[in-house]
């Protein structure tokens, strides 16, 4: 029994090519998310460059940033998206009077946590979200929680001296939270600070009122 079409050829010749074309078809729509994402991230490339290297950016190009990479990630949202759009809703509060600062750092807060679940192993992201919460005035637990969970989820490199330096700030803001593996980085990092850069590390301490600690740490 032959299964015959009017032309001569059978169902089965034209099958490849119409599983070609379903097949090139699902590709297609499955491209379209990543296309429509990379195309409306363009306007804020620009701005994040500027951003990595270190230039002064206003307050209308930080909007104009966010915009485009939150509406980047309604097509696509990646953790790195939501972690840019973080860190442009905190550089942006520079800019904002005592009254919108707050709102601003509320929409960064829940970017940066809508980022860190999809890609939680990013220690500088919780770092992030210390410093967002540290600018909120938030209670110390919700600064540790984030601070803690920075610490255990990868290397910070001493380097990076300004990170270096908001650790251990940090980590002697919430030192009566933390267990003692956590206190011995701290410590770590206290030594290093102070080695690099007295000055800054012995202000920082009295600023948040832990010279005393500090002083502990260092063995004085």
């Amino acid at each position: 029994m032959s299964l015959g079409m009017g032309n001569g050829r059978s169902t089965w010749d034209i099958l490849p090519p119409l599983a070609a074309i379903a097949i090139g078809a699902v590709f297609l729509v499955l491209a379209i998310p990543t296309a429509m994402s990379d195309l409306l991230s363009i306007p804020g490339n620009h701005v994040m460059k500027q951003l990595k290297n270190k230039q002064k950016v206003g307050k209308s190009e930080l909007q104009r940033f966010i915009d485009s990479y939150e509406a980047s990630a309604t097509w696509k949202e990646t953790a790195k998206t939501r972690t840019d759009i973080a860190l442009g809703y905190l550089i942006l509060v520079n800019y904002l009077d005592l009254d919108h600062r707050s709102g601003s750092l509320l929409l960064a807060d829940a970017s940066l946590r809508r980022g860190l679940a999809l890609a939680p192993m990013n220690p500088y992201g919780w770092m992030r979200l210390v410093q967002i919460r540290k600018a909120r005035k938030a209670p110390l637990k919700n600064i540790a929680d984030p601070f803690k969970i920075s610490l255990k989820s990868g290397h910070h490199e001493d380097r990076h001296h300004e990170m270096l330096l908001l650790m251990v700030e940090t980590g002697l803001e919430v030192w009566s939270q933390l267990g003692d593996e956590e206190r011995t980085i701290i410590s770590r990092k206290a030594r290093k600070a102070w080695e690099r850069d007295p000055r800054r590390t012995a202000t920082l301490a009295v600023r948040i009122e832990r010279s005393e600690l500090l002083s502990t740490l260092l063995g004085f």
